[in-house]
């Protein structure tokens, strides 16, 4: 039976607060020299970590957050708004998003930090209630991918440090993306080195509720120049997107409409870029409906690689995308203007990944 008494102690160990102080005095250190440790700053040695930390375990420490914003002014909290909107039927579409995630989550644990995800939905009407916008919740914000230009002007205005990655957005500052038109002349120049003398562009994808990303037209415009220097013709299949936003009923109709374009274009020998993994999975379920298959009736390279890509169609060519990277390389450059306030991060344009040859691009005869 539990006592009085027993729940007085508990109460005293639930509610009691360990101080700074109090682990200096059991460590024999300074309040600053404890402060850091457990803070993740300064140079102090594994073993004095080590004993620090060991010991504020052991008394039961639990960092005060509010009283450490209130000290510091910061909030140690990092919102990542991402495409995904509840006002779209397919809210999941990005899937890729997810690498990114997991390279900034990765960074800012690292530097005692908490990742907050902000979907496009929450910052489209920031004039209604909105903790994000309307509190300084968070101390800075990443940005991904596509969003609209009317939001991107909204965040600026709203919030003083943010990090544009792989969006519309392309400053002097602050900005991180891939070289996308280096993309776009590898994948063609890969082709032709092959022996290929035709080239088949496939992209314009395009979605419902969101600006057409810049790699479209950049990638495009690298294949475009390097079939222009070899001298080799180069046609267009492009793929009306907003159709396959429709009901499910209707798409067995228009994917016959596609198949019969995907037939007409696709012949034998040619070499394709498929503007991303969607594009590719959706030429070669087309293509293999009248027979024909990548890497034997015609090539195929694709401009970009995600983790679905590598684990259900690893032999297809393609141009590496490290998105991991790519977010702990955000996370960053947010971190290092927050640390020093006069640091404006100069923008990265980051050149594209080793070209994965995979099984999908023969050499021609």
């Amino acid at each position: 039976m539990i006592t009085i008494n027993d729940h007085n102690v508990m109460a005293r160990v639930l509610f009691m607060r360990v101080t700074l102080k109090e682990i200096a005095a059991a460590t024999g250190m300074s309040i600053p020299a404890v402060s850091h440790i457990l803070n993740r700053r300064g140079n102090y040695s594994p073993k004095t970590c080590e004993k620090v930390i060991s010991t504020a375990k052991k008394m039961g420490y639990r960092p005060n957050s509010t009283a450490r914003a209130m000290r510091s002014g910061k909030t140690r909290q990092i919102g990542v708004l991402i495409l995904n909107s509840e006002s779209q039927k397919h809210k999941y579409h990005y899937m890729a998003t997810y690498e990114f995630i997991l390279g900034i989550n990765e960074y800012l644990i690292k530097k005692n930090y908490i990742l907050s995800l902000i979907h496009l939905g929450n910052v489209e009407k920031l004039e209604e209630n909105s903790r994000v916008f309307n509190e300084n919740v968070l101390d800075g914000m990443i940005v991904i991918d596509s969003i609209p230009k009317d939001t991107c002007a909204k965040i600026q205005q709203q919030v003083k440090n943010v990090i544009w990655l792989e969006t519309n957005v392309w400053e002097k500052h602050c900005c991180i993306r891939r070289d996308e038109f280096k993309v776009g002349y590898q994948s063609a120049q890969h082709l032709i080195q092959k022996g290929y003398r035709e080239l088949l562009w496939c992209g314009g994808l395009e979605l419902e509720n969101a600006e057409p990303h810049f790699s479209i037209e950049q990638r495009y415009a690298g294949v475009n120049q390097a079939a222009d220097e070899a001298g080799v013709p180069l046609k267009d299949l492009s793929i009306n997107w907003s159709l396959w936003r429709r009901e499910l009923k209707e798409w067995s109709k228009i994917f016959e409409m596609e198949l019969l374009e995907i037939k007409k274009q696709l012949t034998k020998g040619i070499g394709c870029i498929a503007y991303n993994p969607d594009v590719l999975f959706w030429l070669k379920d087309g293509a293999a409906r009248f027979e024909r298959y990548a890497g034997r009736d015609f090539g195929v390279i694709c401009c970009d690689e995600t983790a679905m890509l590598r684990e259900w169609y690893p032999d297809a060519a393609r141009i590496g995308f490290d998105r991991y990277d790519f977010g702990q390389k955000a996370a960053e450059m947010l971190l290092a203007s927050l640390e020093d306030r006069k640091i404006k991060p100069e923008s990265l344009l980051l050149e594209p990944k080793i070209l994965v040859e995979g099984k999908t691009v023969k050499q021609k005869r």
